[in-house]
């Protein structure tokens, strides 16, 4: 079944569409290939999809899940675990507050399990700085208890 929608998708003729369009196909393209095994061609086509169109949500949150999916299969790798989170707070970037809670929640549980050295603990906050600031200010108690309980 998910060959015959690699299939599909490898037979549209992205032309015709719009750049999210052609984004968000790329994004499930890229979704069919983790489910397939096939992790590096998965991690490009997440990759295309977001460079394709930067704002596209559900492009970030795919590849986010799939990150994270992998990290818990092996959370010894770190790296993992801050493209994940990175990812998430790249799906919050363009949500209104109700809607990124879900990304928040699963930065905060993605951040418990990690263990940060100092440069990723900073490229995570600097990540956070480039956020809309008001939608996060109900959750910085949690994420600054995250924060000081993994650094």
């Amino acid at each position: 079944m998910m060959l015959q929608g690699l299939d599909v998708i490898e037979l549209t003729n992205v032309k015709l569409l719009t750049r999210e369009m052609t984004s968000e196909i790329y994004a499930l393209k890229g979704m069919l290939l983790a489910q397939l095994g096939r992790s590096d061609d998965a991690n490009k086509v997440f990759s295309a999809a977001v460079q394709m169109h930067d704002t596209l949500v559900k492009a970030w949150a795919l590849w986010g899940d799939y990150l994270e999916q992998l990290f818990t299969r092996d959370a010894r790798q770190i790296s993992l675990g801050t493209q994940a989170i990175t990812c998430f707070l790249h799906a919050c970037r363009h949500q209104n507050e109700s809607k990124s809670r879900k990304y928040l929640a699963k930065v905060m549980l993605v951040t418990e399990v990690c263990v940060f050295d100092l440069h990723n603990g900073c490229a995570w906050r600097s990540q956070v700085y480039d956020q809309q600031m008001m939608y996060y200010h109900v959750h910085l108690a949690e994420v600054q208890s995250c924060l000081v309980r993994t650094c």
